[in-house]
């Protein structure tokens, strides 16, 4: 039998006993009815009942949980508290039972208190990184990580940005932590996301006098009349190659233009194309009448009594 029972009844028959010597009662008037006045005050009945209402419960056990009657050695086994059974542990936090208490261990539940009742508001420990918005949620947190160029529970882990293509109009990507470039060499564009079309012809990119007309992401060049070809107006043009000069004339090719060499032609200008009046220079001697042609003359020396090409002495 357990000590705390044993302990219970001794004390339970000590008072009885007490009952019996000190007040000089009878077995029956315990019994039965009542004994007169103890010292002009209380009924024996009345202690001994006090007692045993105090000591028992409703249903006859002892104030300990157990019988008036002798109980078997497991009989106690029923009688310990267990605080944990009722889970007195909020929002899975772990219960562990004490000297007549219980404890909770709220460990990782996001709550605190002494049930685990109370919110933890984890803001407070900026667990957010690299500018991530902490919001508070009931047991835990969230971090909004939007614009931050990272991603993850608490912004983190760095976004290759180049994976979605911000580069337009052929820029090459380069991803960097929390951000990326675009490198727009030779694509014609610029800006962040070589997005913006560059006026190539603030660089007067046409050289030896050719004209420049911008387009998008390029531009052009027209080089009529330079006297130059390509796609800057640099390449030399070989102008002889058109047989530029007429009428028999010499073509010289020379930088960005040509010259033609008329002599012996009958012919002037740059082309050779302008016909020589001879007749200015009086090509016809001893009055012989000069009449021009293309490209030569002829003299009349009619009554002149000379002859030839020029009026010459026959």
């Amino acid at each position: 039998m357990p000590k705390r029972r044993l302990t219970h009844r001794f004390t339970f028959l000590f008072i009885v006993a007490l009952a019996f010597a000190g007040f000089g009662c009878d077995e029956a008037s315990l019994k039965g009815g009542s004994t007169g006045d103890l010292d002009g005050s209380v009924d024996a009945n009345v202690r001994v009942d006090a007692f045993v209402d105090a000591s028992s419960n409703a249903d006859g056990s002892m104030e300990d949980g157990g019988s008036n009657a002798d109980s078997g050695p497991g009989d106690d086994a029923g009688t310990d508290t267990h605080f944990c059974d009722v889970n007195p542990c909020e929002n899975s936090g772990t219960c562990s039972e004490g000297d007549e208490t219980f404890v909770c261990d709220c460990t990782d539940t996001g709550y605190t208190g002494a049930t685990c009742a109370d919110d933890v508001n984890e803001c407070d420990e900026n667990p957010c990184q690299n500018g991530g918005s902490c919001s508070n949620t009931a047991g835990s947190y969230t971090c909004d990580c939007m614009h931050t160029g990272y991603t993850g529970a608490t912004c983190a882990d760095d976004v290759n940005e180049c994976d979605q293509v911000p580069c337009e109009n052929g820029g090459s990507c380069s991803n960097t932590v929390g951000a990326y470039t675009c490198d727009c060499a030779g694509t014609g564009y610029a800006g962040e996301t070589c997005a913006d079309d560059v006026n190539e012809c603030d660089e007067n990119p046409c050289q030896n006098g050719g004209s420049c007309s911008n387009s998008a992401g390029s531009y052009t060049c027209d080089c009529t009349g330079t006297g130059y070809s390509g796609a800057t107006c640099s390449s030399d043009v070989n102008e002889c190659d058109s047989n530029p000069c007429q009428n028999g004339g010499s073509c010289s090719n020379s930088a960005g233009s040509f010259s033609c060499d008329c002599g012996g032609t009958g012919y002037t200008g740059a082309t050779c194309g302008t016909d020589v009046n001879e007749c200015d220079a009086n090509p016809c001697q001893n009055g012989g009448s000069c009449s021009n042609s293309a490209g030569s003359y002829t003299c009349d020396c009619t009554g002149t009594g000379y002859s030839g090409a020029r009026a010459r002495a026959t």
